[in-house]
């Protein structure tokens, strides 16, 4: 089992359920703070980091998630302002992902993880499944 649109996961950040609406995979960008940080050196780029990132490139292809609560999601409707934005994970098991960056920890100096819980019945993917 790969993360995809409609798993119910939670995070070593908080452990309410989240359903995820978004997946994004293969991005090989440079962490967020890496990014803000960027004084240019080695690259001269200094505000424009992108995969090439000499700092990141040998990074592992990593995924981006979009999540909203799962109270929230059960509602039917939400806003952007209901999304929560996880960067720079891996599979480290079908059902548990790992952030590669900042050595994968959280700022409280846990494992920054995440572990997928369940699936929300009725989305896209079983529809599509269902049919076939």
């Amino acid at each position: 089992m790969m993360i995809q649109v409609g798993d119910i996961v939670r995070t070593s950040y908080d452990h309410r359920p989240l359903v995820v609406v978004e997946v994004f995979s293969g991005c090989r960008c440079p962490a967020y703070l890496v990014q803000i940080d960027c004084d240019g050196e080695p690259c001269n780029h200094e505000c424009e980091c992108d995969k090439a990132c000499p700092l990141t490139r040998n990074d592992p292809p990593h995924l981006h998630l979009v999540c909203v609560l799962a109270e929230v999601h059960a509602k039917g409707r939400w806003r952007t302002t209901d999304h929560r934005y996880y960067g720079g994970y891996v599979h480290i098991t079908p059902a548990r992902l790992r952030c590669i960056w900042f050595d994968g920890m959280t700022p409280g100096g846990k494992p920054d993880v995440i572990d997928i819980v369940g699936h929300v019945r009725g989305s896209q993917l079983d529809l599509f499944a269902e049919a076939c």
